[in-house]
C-alpha cells in the first residue's frame, strides 16, 4: 500500500459477539477489544487512515440462530488512534472531518522515506 500511495482504507465488516464462542467466559467484550486492537494496528502498520464499518443490531435466521453484531465502527488514525468511533451496535452513520496531514507526520517518525 505504501508503494501505491495509499493513504485511506475502507473495511466494511460483519464481526459479530458469538464468534468469541467460549472464549467470551474469559472476556465478555473480547470481540469489541479485538475490532478496536485491529483497527489501531492496521492504522499504524499502514500508516493509513483506517474506516472501518461495521454490521449493527441483531440478525436472526430461519433456523434460530441469532448474531449480534457487534457495531463498534471508527475512524482510525496512526499516532491519534481512533476520531470517531460508535460505542454500540445500533445503526448510524460517522461523518467527520480528518486531517490527513498526520499521515505525513506518521512517515517521517515511523516509516523510513
Amino acid at each position: 500500500m505504501k508503494q501505491l500511495g495509499v493513504r485511506v482504507v475502507f473495511c466494511p465488516s460483519y464481526w459479530y459477539k458469538e464468534i468469541a464462542g467460549e472464549g467470551a467466559k474469559w472476556n465478555s467484550t473480547c470481540e469489541e477489544d479485538h475490532i478496536d486492537a485491529l483497527c489501531r494496528t492496521r492504522a499504524l502498520e499502514n500508516n493509513i487512515m483506517f474506516i472501518y464499518a461495521n454490521a449493527a443490531g441483531v440478525m436472526k435466521f430461519p433456523n434460530g440462530t441469532v448474531d449480534t453484531l457487534i457495531g463498534h465502527s471508527q475512524i482510525t488514525l496512526p499516532i491519534v488512534g481512533p476520531v470517531a468511533k460508535t460505542e454500540h451496535n445500533n445503526e448510524t452513520m460517522i461523518v467527520h472531518t480528518v486531517d490527513l496531514s498526520i499521515l505525513d507526520i506518521g512517515r517521517k517518525e515511523y516509516w523510513l522515506v
